[in-house]
């Protein structure tokens, strides 16, 4: 099929001239004409336009800023919770020295006291006997005086007690403190080659909620990293997959 290129009149492949206006034919036409028509009907708004991925721009410095930054963090935190862990042992251990001591001094007193109350009685019956043959003579300050032992005593017994329950709770928390800072210390290891525990552990509310019952001092700086992570979420992001991409053509 061809067209006339002067009238735009349909022909057919064997004509010579157009019927319409006897313009000569020419054999391309037709091609150019079908050409022509198929770029003109097309929509160009149905073409899809080329896609581009761009990707994260790399930023060898923020990112490095960054590791030692938290590198920082993690460090201040391990010392808090190393200084918390010795100073908890320490006091619990004295409590529980000093408690002990005091429980069994207070027990062992009070088991003196006892055993002499035959021989107490004994003499407050004779004085009460001869008190109005020797008045001026009889210690009015004796009663009193053995009351007074005996509250001495039940209060170093009741000490005693109390520094034995506060060693016992003092104890499991410098262990944990201990605990905190050993794993501190593995995540500042492998931070420059596997940032994501420790990334894990600053970006944790866990942590935050752990170092509020054990640690008030170490939670300072635990607030003050989480903060900082929640800025740089996008820059660690990128930096756990490189170190990934990194260790696994390694191995």
């Amino acid at each position: 099929m061809k067209y006339c290129t002067k009238c735009g009149h349909q022909m057919q492949d064997t004509d010579m001239f157009c019927n319409q206006c006897g313009n000569a034919a020419n054999p391309t036409n037709a091609q150019n004409h079908e050409a022509q028509t198929t770029q003109t009907t097309e929509n160009p708004y149905t073409q899809s336009a080329p896609q581009y991925t761009q990707a994260p721009v790399a930023d060898p410095a923020r990112e490095q800023a960054c590791l030692d930054r938290l590198s920082t963090g993690l460090k201040h935190e391990r010392l808090c919770f190393k200084i918390g862990g010795i100073v908890y042992i320490v006091i619990a251990a004295i409590m529980l020295v000093a408690g002990i001591i005091m429980t069994i001094a207070g027990a062992s007193t009070i088991g003196e006291i006892a055993a002499n109350d035959t021989y107490n009685d004994y003499i407050n019956e004779y004085e009460d006997y001869f008190y109005h043959f020797y008045e001026d003579d009889f210690d009015y300050d004796y009663y009193s005086d053995n009351m007074s032992d005996e509250a001495a005593i039940a209060i170093v017994l009741a000490v005693g007690i109390v520094f034995i329950v506060y060693g016992v709770l003092f104890l499991p928390i410098g262990i944990v403190n201990l605990v905190l800072k050993n794993k501190l210390t593995k995540y500042r290891d492998k931070l420059y080659t596997d940032c994501t525990d420790g990334v894990k552990h600053a970006s944790s509310v866990g942590t935050i909620v752990l170092a509020a019952f054990f640690n008030s001092i170490a939670l300072i700086f635990i607030i003050i990293n989480f903060v900082f992570m929640k800025k740089n979420r996008e820059t660690f992001e990128r930096i756990k997959a490189n170190q990934a991409d990194y260790n696994s053509q390694q191995f």
